[in-house]
């Protein structure tokens, strides 16, 4: 008689998920976030927020934006850590930054890039603000 096996189910990037984290590198990002908040350089951050992207009064997707920061001066920044981009993401993205200042007046746009996938945090190869 055979023994049927489960196989073990994998994610759709092969990323590794770190106790409430998306990814090692989402997780090496917000706590680099957590410590420049710990030193005084940042007032606030905010995980995982889902922003509604509208057009002409139609929900068009949902974003779900990694980390949303608060500086000292109160503009608001919102952080992307990305390892792999994908065509649903770039279409997601493109339609964020069109309405970015509609949903949040005076915010800026960062997408932090992962270089590599073997490292444990992964290194930081690009930062883009817009």
């Amino acid at each position: 008689m055979y023994k049927a096996y489960r196989q073990k189910a994998t994610r759709k990037f092969n990323n590794t998920p770190q106790f409430g984290w998306d990814s090692k590198f989402e997780r090496g990002v917000g706590e680099d976030l957590e410590l420049r908040k710990l030193a005084g350089e940042i007032v606030d951050i905010k995980r995982q927020v889902a922003i509604r992207l509208e057009v002409n009064g139609y929900l068009v997707a949902t974003y779900k934006i990694d980390f949303i920061v608060e500086h000292n001066d109160g503009h608001l920044e919102l952080i992307e850590a990305k390892g792999f981009a994908t065509a649903d993401w770039k279409l997601k993205w493109k339609l964020l930054e069109a309405l970015h200042q509609d949903i949040y007046p005076g915010s800026e746009l960062t997408i932090i890039y992962q270089r590599n996938t073997w490292s444990p945090r992964g290194s930081v190869a690009n930062i883009q603000r817009r």
